[in-house]
């Protein structure tokens, strides 16, 4: 399986992306960082449940895509789990994604 970060800001990518490739480089676990395209645009714009709604369509599809979990990497982006309700495979934390990257060998 394969741990999906999802991340809202393009700033945020780089050392995102860093930080779950460590883990996984030490357990061999895959993953992948992913933009959520367009959500900060709409988050600046004020309209935080279209944000929230993006991310969780964002993490629905990366889970129909083969995820075994996703992980919200941002602290702006975890309301959007009250939206889904494939909450269980749904992290709102990046410690816990980080922690499911470190158990997602194979």
């Amino acid at each position: 399986g394969c741990v999906v970060a999802l991340c809202a800001v393009e700033t945020t990518l780089k050392p995102t992306r860093a930080l779950f490739n460590r883990v996984a480089g030490i357990t061999g676990a895959k993953v992948s960082v992913q933009l959520v395209e367009g959500a900060w645009d709409v988050f600046k714009s004020g309209d935080n449940q279209r944000y929230l709604q993006m991310i969780a369509e964002a993490a629905v599809a990366a889970l129909h895509s083969g995820a075994t979990k996703v992980a919200l990497a941002q602290a702006s982006i975890a309301g959007a789990i009250t939206l889904m309700s494939e909450e269980a495979r749904v992290l709102d934390s990046p410690r816990q994604g980080l922690l499911a990257a470190a158990s997602a060998v194979g």
